[in-house]
């Protein structure tokens, strides 16, 4: 029997192209980073400038509350982690404090505020919960503020998906070392 293709298929693009690119490009760095086991800071540091480019943002960081006082963790602008951040009085504190309060997204002006909490549901509070707040600021007005949405709410995964790695491997020591002392009282 006779093949009735004479032509070989054409190959489809699998590679998506338009609008979308750099978002999926960034889901592809946050899921490199993140299974590479990094920490916060390296989360921060190897992600941070690229949300930025991303987005076409002026700059942006991470700031949380820290034994009553806020604190700029990490700042970055599209060319890399700045050194000297700008000082808590110089960002928008009640748009930071109003988004971590109602848990969305909030913007005012040009400054976005999206927060993330690890440790606080409903049902319960941890005794150490993490709470902290992705804030950039951006003089485009046009920015589509469901893909800021998308795009932060990304990044913010891969900040608490870090932080979570990070208690559990303590946690796995801590454990690992109580096991270890009760083998040798036992012996």
């Amino acid at each position: 029997m006779s093949n009735p293709i004479t032509t070989p298929p054409t190959p489809i693009n699998m590679r998506p192209t338009g609008r979308y690119d750099g978002e999926i490009a960034f889901s592809n760095d946050i899921a490199t980073v993140v299974r590479g086991g990094a920490d916060q800071s390296t989360v921060a540091s190897e992600l941070l400038p690229r949300f930025v480019q991303v987005l076409n943002l002026d700059a942006a960081g991470i700031v949380s509350p820290q034994r009553g006082q806020w604190r700029v963790e990490s700042w970055s602008d599209a060319t890399g982690i700045v050194p000297n951040p700008p000082s808590i009085g110089a960002l928008p504190i009640e748009l930071i404090a109003g988004a971590i309060d109602s848990g969305t997204c909030s913007r005012d002006g040009q400054w976005w505020a999206v927060p993330y909490q690890i440790g606080v549901d409903d049902h319960r509070i941890d005794p150490a919960p993490l709470i902290g707040c992705l804030v950039f600021r951006s003089e485009n007005d046009s920015l589509d503020r469901s893909l800021v949405r998308g795009i932060s709410q990304l990044f913010c995964s891969a900040i608490t998906w870090s932080q979570l790695d990070h208690r559990r491997r303590q946690r796995i020591d801590q454990l690992t070392r109580v096991l270890e002392a009760s083998a040798k009282w036992q012996s």
